[in-house]
């Protein structure tokens, strides 16, 4: 990958972080991941659904606000299937271009109407020019099966390789080379990066001490997460919800 193509990823993934410090968060963030899930597993009409809710659901704010929060959501999906590619090592100078076209196109919209009368065309085109192709579709229904059974336990204890494997009757081998495969990242570290989202969301919104937050999420050794937390993150959760409240006191987010 080149400069060029490393900054066009790096700054994609500002805009998404940007919009996780809005009071919208949780539920932007949650349909997020439902989004993407339907795009990868090919099913338009649960993504146009989706994303139709989304759009209805900022329909209280000011029309100003809404555009905002929507030019970065919809920016957000298509940076989500092009960082898949990026992780499987597949990222063609096409995806950049698709990307690019697309992202293009969305800063020229300048009303809500411009939004929602795009959302079939949108999620088609992400859907044809930028989801992987054959060999994800030969696996679409153990994906879309393997990530329903994550994202429904994320909080539970049990959740894991062998957990998953169980349930859908699978060697942890085979398992762990049908999501690789696809993914571009093993189960154990995309289970560890959404629990760390949903950690990073519960340190900035809210008070919990941060022994209650891990323990929700299946944590009993607070020292190991905090660990693993500053590998992913560079800094500690303490020092990260630190900053954070910084800001919102300096009126920076």
């Amino acid at each position: 990958m080149d400069k060029n193509e490393m900054n066009y990823i790096e700054r994609m993934e500002g805009d998404e972080r940007y919009i996780l410090s809005l009071d919208y968060a949780n539920v932007i963030q949650t349909y997020d991941e439902k989004i993407f899930v339907s795009l990868v597993t090919k099913d338009e009409i649960g993504a146009e659904a989706y994303l139709s809710e989304v759009c209805f659901f900022l329909a209280e704010l000011p029309e100003k606000d809404q555009i905002f929060i929507l030019h970065i959501f919809f920016v957000s999906i298509v940076t989500d299937m092009t960082k898949l590619h990026q992780r499987n090592g597949r990222l063609h100078p096409s995806h950049i271009t698709s990307s690019y076209a697309l992202i293009s196109t969305i800063d020229r919209w300048q009303t809500t109407t411009d939004y929602f009368s795009a959302i079939s065309w949108f999620i088609h085109k992400v859907s044809t020019t930028l989801v992987p192709g054959v060999h994800f579709l030969e696996q679409q229904p153990h994906i879309e099966k393997i990530m329903d059974l994550i994202h429904a336990h994320l909080t539970d204890k049990k959740l894991s390789v062998a957990w998953l494997a169980e349930q859908l009757q699978f060697s942890t081998t085979h398992l762990a080379s049908i999501f690789k495969g696809v993914m571009g990242e093993s189960i154990s570290h995309y289970i560890q990066r959404q629990k760390t989202e949903k950690i990073t969301f519960e340190l900035r919104f809210s008070s919990k001490p941060l022994k209650e937050i891990c323990q929700s999420y299946g944590y009993s050794n607070v020292s190991n997460f905090i660990r693993t937390f500053k590998k992913q993150m560079g800094t500690t959760p303490l020092k990260y919800r630190q900053s954070y409240m910084l800001a919102v006191r300096n009126k920076k987010i």
